[in-house]
C-alpha cells in the first residue's frame, strides 16, 4: 500500500531541534526584493520574506512568511545582526513534504515550510558590550 506525500501530517516536532520543542532558534531573517532583469537592478518592492531556523540534526529549514510581516522580520533581523540569541514560535506553521525527479534523474526531496506569523519567545541581549578582552 502506498501513501501520497499530501496525506502526511507533519508538525513542529517533525523539524524542531528536539521533538519536545515548541519554538526554534532563529538563524537568519531575510527580506528579498524583486529584481528587474531588464535594468539589472533591485527594486524597492518586496518579493518574499523568510526566517531560517535551526532544526533537527542541524538542518536549517526556511519558513516563508506573509509580506505584511516585513516590519516584524526587520526587527528580528536587527536582533540577529547584533549577535543576539533569539528563539521564536510560529503561528499557523504548515510543513509540506515534496519529492521530485530532476532533469538528471535524481530524486530531490525535502519539506516546504510557511507560517502565518511568529512570536519571539526568548531574546538574550548581547551582554559582552563594553567588556575588555
Amino acid at each position: 500500500m502506498s501513501m501520497a506525500l499530501s496525506q502526511l501530517h507533519l508538525s513542529t516536532s517533525s523539524i524542531a531541534e528536539k521533538t519536545s520543542a515548541k519554538d526554534f532558534q532563529a538563524v537568519e531573517a531575510r527580506i528579498n526584493h524583486k529584481f528587474d532583469a531588464a535594468t539589472n537592478t533591485q527594486l524597492e518592492e518586496i518579493d518574499r520574506i523568510s526566517i531560517t531556523v535551526l532544526g533537527y540534526r542541524g538542518s536549517t529549514p526556511v519558513v516563508k512568511l506573509p509580506i505584511n510581516l516585513v516590519k516584524k522580520v526587520t526587527e528580528l533581523k536587527e536582533k540577529l545582526d547584533a549577535n543576539n540569541s533569539v528563539r521564536i514560535a510560529f503561528e499557523g506553521l504548515k510543513i509540506k513534504p515534496y519529492a521530485l525527479i530532476n532533469d538528471k534523474g535524481s530524486l530531490i526531496s525535502g519539506v516546504s515550510c510557511s507560517a502565518d506569523d511568529f512570536t519571539i519567545t526568548q531574546c538574550d541581549e548581547d551582554d559582552l558590550e563594553g567588556l575588555e578582552l
